[in-house]
Formats: structure tokens, C-alpha cells, sequence
């Protein structure tokens, strides 16, 4: 599946030069592993960004 987003993301940027110097942005909900394998892929770089609906410490989001 990493592989296959990192595909995806290089054939859509392929056909938007345009795009090409944007830093890649991925917000997903997925386990930690896959969020570093995609970061490593991506230019070796990961930043954990906090769920915007998280309102306490230790309390989960359910989305719809």
C-alpha cells in the first residue's frame, strides 16, 4: 500500500510540473509504520501533526 501511494503521487506530479517543488503533505489515519514508511519514501522527512478534533489528552475523534 506505501508503495502504491508513493506510485500514485509520482504519476500525479508527473503530468502537474507545476506541483513538482511543493512539499508533500499526507494526512492519514493509518499506524505509525506506515506514516514513517511513506515520510522515507516522500524525502525522509515525517512531521506529526495533532488531529484537529482532538479536544483532550487521551480522548479519540470518531468521524463520520
Amino acid at each position: 500500500m506505501v508503495r502504491y501511494v508513493y506510485t500514485a503521487w509520482r504519476s500525479w506530479l508527473a503530468v502537474r510540473p507545476q506541483y513538482r517543488e511543493l512539499r508533500p503533505r499526507l494526512f492519514i489515519a493509518a499506524p505509525a509504520t506506515v506514516a514513517f514508511a511513506l515520510g522515507w519514501l516522500f524525502g525522509h522527512t515525517v512531521a506529526v501533526v495533532p488531529h484537529p478534533y482532538q479536544r483532550q489528552a487521551g480522548e479519540t475523534c470518531t468521524s463520520s
